[in-house]
């Protein structure tokens, strides 16, 4: 676990490479036996390669994750799994996978017991219902 979330705040640093590195191990090591945390790792993984402006490889990705949770019962890790979906759907241009996902959900489900699921879709909601004429730009943060 340590391994992707710390990516992930590579990722967040603007530190892409880095953030591959990390999350290629910490995935490798999670498949052994964590499988949510290797599900976290795909799903931080497609986002960084849609940074790094390669669509294709983070949809493979996202298939990946697919393919890893498809027995899964519902639940916040799915819940979680789809917003990211959406936000990379957003990232890409295309509204319409994010607005089916956006009429699927409600932004707040008392069910959930932890805020992290609720804070991703509220963070991609905003973006299904503002449409956009293209790909969002990533700029460099910092």
């Amino acid at each position: 676990m340590l391994y992707v979330r710390w990516a992930d705040i590579r990722r967040e640093q603007n530190d892409l490479a880095e953030a591959e590195r990390l999350l290629q191990h910490g995935i490798q090591l999670a498949e052994l036996g964590a499988l949510v945390v290797a599900a976290r790792g795909y799903a931080y993984l497609a986002r960084v390669k849609q940074n790094q402006g390669d669509p294709a490889s983070a949809q493979a990705t996202l298939t990946r994750l697919a393919e890893l949770s498809h027995e899964w019962e519902t639940g916040q890790e799915l819940t979680y799994f789809a917003a990211y979906q959406a936000q990379l759907a957003l990232l890409r241009g295309e509204l319409a996978p994010a607005e089916a996902w956006a009429g699927q959900v409600a932004a707040w489900d008392e069910q959930e017991v932890t805020v992290y699921p609720r804070e991703v879709k509220l963070v991609t909601l905003p973006g299904c219902t503002w449409p956009r004429p293209g790909p969002i730009k990533m700029a460099p943060i910092g």
